[in-house]
């Protein structure tokens, strides 16, 4: 599949970030930072996230892949670049 700068892509929805699955994910990479699976620890930064747990960076990469997958099927993906300008919180 061609694509081209500014090309729609049909919407995606992903219904839920879900802690647990930030938790588990936490345990697979031996992520020891808290901020992905203690509410605690997220509620005393300083920014105003409240009780919310952050995603790790390659579970939401792990989303957009499935976007794309959905779109433009399982082989059409031959490079990816990525950043992660804001955070994303379970929910």
């Amino acid at each position: 599949m061609n694509c081209v700068e500014g090309q729609a892509i049909p919407e995606w929805v992903m219904p839920e970030v879900s802690a647990e699955r930030m938790r588990t994910m936490a345990a697979i990479l031996r992520d020891p930072n808290p901020l992905h699976w203690d509410r605690d620890a997220v509620a005393a930064l300083p920014l105003g996230l409240g009780r919310r747990t952050i995603n790790q960076g390659p579970l939401g990469l792990s989303y957009m892949v499935n976007m794309l997958h959905a779109w433009a099927g399982p082989d059409a993906i031959r490079r990816l670049v990525m950043r992660f300008p804001q955070v994303v919180l379970d929910g």
